[in-house]
């Protein structure tokens, strides 16, 4: 299971990508994540990626914490 617990994202200019997202995402499940520009998807996803450290809050994947890219965990970025 993927579990985000408060996931924050307050980049060093004061910019608040994200603020105390949670969700639970269990194997097989489809999730989608929609929202106007700028409010944080790609933030979101780059955490669970293990690309960028959230500021506060925890990402896991079956009970790891996930703070670096991880071998279960892939993207695929919309533009190269």
């Amino acid at each position: 299971m993927l579990a985000l617990d408060r996931v924050s994202k307050t980049y060093p200019n004061g910019v608040q990508a994200l603020a105390r997202f949670s969700a639970e995402i269990r194997q097989g499940e489809i999730l989608a994540i929609i929202g106007g520009s700028g409010c944080g998807k790609s933030t979101l996803l780059r955490a669970i990626a293990g690309l960028d450290r959230a500021t506060t809050g925890t990402v896991t994947l079956d009970h790891t914490t996930i703070t670096a890219p991880h071998a279960k965990i892939g993207i695929i970025f919309q533009e190269p």
